[in-house]
């Protein structure tokens, strides 16, 4: 079994999570995080467009940053920004963007981790796991906790059936170094978080609209 998982779809689905009721509410962001990750799920070739660095910013409940690695293959550079209820789809290589306006009531904005097709059978519980709140996540669920052979590591890990999610933090810091997903013990999906820096004060340029971007009508 291989889990499709590819940046830009997990792009779509950020923006489209945007007021998701079924994503995590409480998540208790901080001023700022920065948080850089990378792909190393089975099947996925290490120079790939896929495996490349996907950068996120978010300042509290209703800012989001999403920045993609050029693809020149398929002509894109893909930003996201979103500054709760605007929302930004621009392409860095040909200056062209969309603009979506959300009309939930809720301001809220949504970063799922796990974005896999439901049909695949991941626990819907599971959605609620958010870019920012990792830690908190895996406490309120009550995640077992085992150390790696050296005791370097921690492996907080839930399990529901034959799924497992893990994430792995240092032993004496609470910020995710790898996510993984598996399945009858075999990892379908994975990331490593290359930086996880938290900013005490959010810095407001960075979710403004796009400059130097002819937008078109705003997407529906």
């Amino acid at each position: 079994m291989v889990f499709d998982y590819v940046v830009r779809v997990m792009s779509v689905v950020l923006l489209a999570a945007m007021a998701a009721p079924s994503a995590n509410a409480d998540c208790a962001l901080p001023a700022q995080v920065r948080i850089v990750t990378v792909n190393f799920s089975p099947g996925i070739a290490k120079d790939s467009f896929a495996s490349q660095p996907l950068v996120m910013y978010r300042a509290g409940p209703q800012r989001l940053r999403l920045e993609e690695a050029p693809d020149p293959a398929n002509g894109i550079h893909q930003l996201i920004v979103t500054n709760w209820p605007d929302s930004w789809v621009v392409n860095l290589l040909d200056k062209t963007g969309q603009h979506a306006k959300d009309d939930d009531m809720v301001p809220v904005v949504h970063a799922p981790v796990i974005t896999a097709d439901p049909s695949l059978g991941v626990p819907a519980a599971w959605d609620k796991l958010e870019y920012g709140c990792e830690s908190q996540f895996f406490a309120e669920n009550k995640a077992g906790q085992v150390p790696t052979e050296k005791h370097d590591l921690v492996k907080h890990s839930l399990v529901e059936g034959a799924w497992r999610l893990t994430m792995v933090t240092a032993r004496d810091s609470p910020r995710p170094s790898m996510m993984i997903l598996s399945k009858d013990g075999k990892v379908i999906w994975a990331i490593r978080y290359t930086a996880y820096v938290q900013q005490g004060t959010a810095e407001p340029a960075l979710f403004a609209k796009p400059e130097g971007i002819t937008f078109s009508e705003p997407l529906e």
